[in-house]
C-alpha cells in the first residue's frame, strides 16, 4: 500500500509512504513542479504531475489523501487550494476509482498526537522522530508527509509510529 499525501496550494507539497509490516517508510517527497506561471499553469502542473504517478508507482495500490483548506487562510490561498483539490478529486475519481480522502489540518495533528495548537515545528519534529531525519524543503513538504502519515493512522494501516 502506498499513500500519497498532498498539501495543495500555490506551492503544493507531496509525499509518498509505503506501509510495510505496519510501519511507514518514506519513499519520496518534494514539491509539485510549476510548469508555467499563473493559475492555469498551476492547475496544468498538478494534472501533469498526477498523470506521471503511474510511471512511479503501481497505481492499483495507491491511495491519495489531501489536506483540506481552513477558513482562516487568505482568500487567494483558499481559491488556489480549492482548485488544486478539484483537480486531484477529478483525477482520483477517473484513475483511482475514488481512492482519495481529505483531511483537515487539525485532524492531521490529532491523528499523529501532535498538539493542535502551536507552530509547524511540532510537525517537523514529529516527522524527524518517525523517519530519523529532517526532510528538506518548505513546510508544504513536511505537511504532505504528515498528511500521508495521518491517513495511515486513520486507516489502521500503521501499528506504531
Amino acid at each position: 500500500m502506498v499513500i500519497i499525501g498532498i498539501d495543495p496550494g500555490e506551492t503544493s507539497g507531496w509525499a509518498a509512504i509505503r506501509i510495510c509490516n505496519g510501519r511507514p517508510r518514506l519513499l519520496d517527497y518534494g514539491l509539485i513542479p510549476r510548469l508555467a506561471a499563473g493559475q492555469s499553469g498551476l492547475l496544468s502542473s498538478v494534472m501533469c504531475w498526477l498523470d506521471n504517478l503511474s510511471s512511479r508507482f503501481d497505481i492499483e495500490s495507491v491511495i491519495i489523501v489531501y489536506e483540506e483548506v481552513i477558513k482562516s487562510y487568505k482568500i487567494n490561498t483558499r481559491i488556489e487550494s480549492t482548485e488544486v483539490r478539484g483537480i486531484i478529486r477529478h483525477w482520483c475519481n477517473k484513475y483511482l476509482h475514488g481512492r482519495n480522502y481529505s483531511i483537515l489540518p487539525v485532524q492531521v495533528r490529532s491523528q499523529l498526537g501532535v498538539p493542535t495548537k502551536g507552530s509547524k515545528k511540532n510537525i517537523a519534529l514529529f516527522i524527524e522522530r518517525v523517519f530519523g531525519f529532517k526532510p528538506t524543503g518548505p513546510s508544504h513538504v513536511t505537511d504532505a508527509i504528515a498528511v500521508a502519515l495521518a491517513q495511515a493512522v486513520r486507516s489502521n494501516f500503521v501499528t506504531r509510529l
